[in-house]
């Protein structure tokens, strides 16, 4: 039976939830608004299927595999490359797997605008699938639905969050010659439920007649780099639209300070290639520095490509590609091998947030009170520099 002693043993994949025999694990939101297991004991067998599929106790060695090879990559497609988050590689491979009659799974936008993972099996709905999704997304029963597919013979591509694709290796228990594995160099997951309040604070407030239509976080608006968190919405018949440049935007500097992303991705089970992707995909950033021949500010995908599978596959793409050294990329992405660190504006967030309820006035207040932090601290070394003893 699966114990959850501290929120950092669970990353929220569900692998647990879908494999159990008798269906009696739960997943409910603790007061940060992440699922966690609940399993109903009077009903639990004790078969230990639920542990053997976790990826937090099951942690597989980081491993960069002697076929990995990194390359920079643009779509040729530039109305795809527009609406990717980065150079449109997923879309690509996306494209490749449905033209040999396989399916897609990945991140998409529900009615209401939560994320979850869905099944696509035609190219119409790969736009849903596409551009990054700052929130952790539902797995749901994605991991059971993928292997009905697998059984069936269908080529299948998944692509979550690193624990993700580790929890859907461990959930499968063997390896598939028609499964594609792709992770996505993940930062951090944010809470769902203030992404939801973000969203209310934000766009919706008291207007009854306010419903939101589109949510992008990563929408480009004449710049690839200085990218936009836009909302579009419907308000008593008129479509508006709300924008914030990343570096303006509340919800992405939070987020990108680590103030409430999931307690488990402080010490991620599943960074530095121990997920057993084929593929690794992420942002090149810094490739204006690096190679700013290639740099167009429109675009480009970092793809890692892990095993002789994913070789054979990536060979018969069509884009515009460079092969790389993974230096180049690490030093501006080190989310590849490096977790996020937990500070102590951490903790001031969820103080003022769960006191007030007030999203908003608890981003600035943590950030406010980490001002005047470092600016003590840096007093007190002055002083302790002024009456060092020789």
């Amino acid at each position: 039976m699966i114990e959850i002693r501290t929120k950092s043993d669970c990353c929220g994949c569900e692998a647990c939830v879908q494999i159990c025999p008798k269906n009696c694990i739960d997943f409910d939101p603790d007061q940060q608004g992440f699922f966690y297991p609940k399993i109903k004991k009077e009903f639990c067998v004790d078969c230990g299927l639920c542990e053997k599929v976790c990826p937090v106790i099951n942690k597989t060695t980081p491993s960069h595999n002697t076929h990995s090879t990194l390359y920079a990559v643009k779509s040729n497609n530039d109305a795809v490359r527009e609406q990717s988050s980065s150079g449109g590689f997923f879309s690509l491979l996306a494209e490749f797997v449905l033209g040999k009659s396989g399916v897609v799974y990945g991140a998409a936008f529900d009615a209401e605008f939560n994320v979850y993972h869905v099944r696509v099996d035609n190219n119409i709905d790969i736009p849903k699938l596409r551009g990054s999704k700052y929130v952790q997304s539902r797995v749901e029963q994605t991991f059971r639905e993928c292997k009905d597919d697998l059984n069936e013979g269908k080529l299948v591509l998944f692509t979550g969050t690193p624990c993700q694709i580790s929890a859907l290796g461990h959930f499968l228990r063997k390896e598939y010659d028609n499964l594609i594995k792709t992770e996505v160099v993940c930062h951090g997951v944010p809470s769902p439920m203030i992404y939801r309040q973000y969203l209310n604070e934000t766009v919706i407030k008291d207007a009854v007649d306010r419903t939101i239509t589109q949510v992008n976080f990563r929408r480009k608006l004449g710049s690839w780099k200085n990218y936009y968190f836009n909302i579009e919405y419907e308000d008593c018949g008129d479509i508006c639209e709300y924008k914030e440049c990343v570096t303006d935007s509340l919800y992405m500097k939070g987020f990108l300070s680590n103030l409430y992303v999931r307690p488990s991705c402080f010490e991620c089970p599943a960074k530095n290639f121990a997920s057993r992707a084929d593929f690794t995909i992420a942002d090149f950033w810094g490739q204006e520095y690096t190679f700013p021949e290639f740099d167009d500010d429109r675009g480009v995908s970092a793809v890692f490509v892990n095993t002789l599978k994913a070789k054979g596959i990536f060979n018969q793409l069509s884009a515009v590609v460079v092969e790389k050294n993974f230096e180049d990329f690490i030093r501006y992405n080190p989310s590849l091998v490096s977790s996020p660190r937990k500070s102590l504006l951490y903790f001031r967030f969820w103080n003022l947030y769960l006191e007030s309820n007030n999203l908003r006035n608890s981003i600035e207040g943590a950030f406010h009170v980490g001002l005047i932090l470092r600016v003590l601290f840096k007093v007190k070394m002055k002083f302790a520099k002024l009456f060092r003893v020789n």
